[in-house]
């Protein structure tokens, strides 16, 4: 669903000006319902291949001057600069409607904005860790690669103008896409007025928060905004929480946030560290918990190797392949493993191809991260600084020769190098790699080339 909506965004500008969008790709067919939806087919001249976009339009708007379609009171008005929700006096609040034409709207129709020229150039979005502090100590937090856990809350942030002045120019290269994160972003004092500020650039903003510190002044404030968030959840027993995280009432307040916000959300998905616990517990999870709480996606990442934690044996990823393959057809769900695991580690590969899509695969859409003093990294390799946002551009940065090594899977194992299944395994993940083994060249340990045999 986020990607569906942040394609619209990049879509609708070419389409307000009759543009054809690439490689043959334009204009099929617009029609407008009775109810304002309005939609556009549009097919490849070329290959013959099609696909469609839903929108909605509201008739009369103050800054628009294009199709004239009906009124209806489910909409989203879009522009070049974006989609925006229907405002109700002072509040802010997302349209189901639109929501749920999204959610239904295939997102293979959009993957072919994947092979467009420019968006292979440029970055389109970026987690941008706005504070170093948090209130939880999860022991296997990856943070502490950046910073030791015990002293990590001592450390300076960008100030508010600083970090505004770092959003103009993320926004100058083309993000479009924020995932605001930390840390706990929920700390920040401004935090609100940098919300506000990405929505005044017209960027797609997603919240990555533990949702345990919100007070009511705050919710209050995060309603009046769109926004579709992230809630990292890795118990689901306050008793688990307090062995996790340090919080032993972490859960109850994780669902007491979720509650507040979901009904005037963009979206939200639910984020889970898959530990040898949760993952044999994790069809009763879903069944007792998870299956009531009913986010759009539930996002599964493996342990990493830190000071604190020993990362996932090959035992540990087999297992949670097969687990997390089993409830998606048990429920007929969707949820994947989003860090890179290597393929080989099982010799179910089917199965590993079902469920696991990592940070450096194709359709992947943010592939930075900028952390709270303003350096930039790749997701893929976080423990190490590629650059500064204050002082070189992120498009340079992201044309470097090692970003565009990374991302062409020039710098995995040789043993990678001739596998069938580089392009969506992308050679496991190039942080244990570096972890482990001292090298972006080395093995993921959970490689084992065996299997492909």
């Amino acid at each position: 669903m986020i990607q569906q909506i942040v394609f619209a965004q990049l879509l609708w500008p070419r389409i307000r000006r009759g543009e054809p969008f690439f490689k043959g790709w334009g204009i099929a067919e617009i029609s407008a319902g009775t109810d304002g939806r309005i939609v556009i087919r549009y097919q490849n001249e070329i290959s013959g291949k099609k696909g469609s976009l839903v929108l909605l339009l509201k008739k009369k708007y103050k800054n628009y001057s294009g199709m004239q379609l009906p009124q209806s009171k489910n909409f989203y008005f879009v522009s070049d600069g974006g989609l925006f929700p229907r405002t109700s006096g002072r509040s802010v609040r997302p349209d189901r409607f639109l929501v749920s034409v999204i959610k239904k709207n295939d997102t293979k129709d959009f993957l072919f904005l994947e092979d467009d020229a420019y968006y292979q150039k440029h970055p389109l979005g970026i987690v941008m860790a706005v504070t170093h502090k948090c209130n939880l100590s999860c022991f296997f937090c990856f943070n502490s690669h950046d910073y030791n856990l015990k002293s990590r809350n001592t450390l300076k942030d960008l100030d508010t103008r600083q970090l505004c002045a770092a959003i103009d120019r993320l926004y100058s290269a083309g993000i479009r896409m924020v995932i605001v994160a930390g840390g706990e972003p929920l700390l920040r004092k401004d935090i609100v007025g940098v919300l506000r500020y990405l929505h005044k650039k017209k960027m797609f903003v997603i919240l990555n928060t533990n949702g345990t510190t919100a007070d009511k002044k705050l919710l209050s404030a995060l309603l009046r905004l769109p926004i579709y968030y992230q809630i990292s959840m890795h118990s689901f027993s306050d008793k688990g929480e307090g062995v996790f995280s340090g919080d032993a009432k972490g859960f109850s307040k994780k669902k007491h946030f979720i509650a507040a916000v979901r009904s005037r959300a963009v979206g939200f998905d639910i984020l889970t560290a898959l530990t040898p616990d949760n993952i044999a517990g994790l069809h009763t999870i879903y069944t007792r918990v998870v299956k009531g709480i009913r986010p759009d996606h539930w996002q599964f990442f493996r342990l990493l190797t830190t000071a604190y934690s020993k990362g996932w044996r090959s035992s540990d990823a087999v297992r949670a392949i097969r687990t997390v393959d089993a409830l998606n057809a048990a429920h007929h769900t969707s949820f994947q493993i989003v860090d890179s695991v290597p393929y080989c580690v099982t010799k179910d590969i089917t199965k590993a191809k079902r469920v696991v899509s990592g940070e450096m695969q194709k359709g992947h859409m943010v592939k930075l991260i900028m952390d709270a003093r303003g350096n930039i990294q790749l997701m893929c390799m976080f423990q190490r600084n590629i650059g500064n946002i204050f002082r070189t551009s992120l498009r340079t940065l992201y044309r470097s020769k090692l970003v565009r090594d990374v991302l062409s899977f020039r710098r995995v194992p040789q043993a990678c190098r001739k596998c069938p299944h580089l392009r969506l395994c992308c050679g496991g993940s190039r942080f244990e790699a570096i972890a482990v083994n001292g090298s972006v060249f080395g093995e993921d340990p959970l490689m084992n080339k065996y299997n492909l045999s």
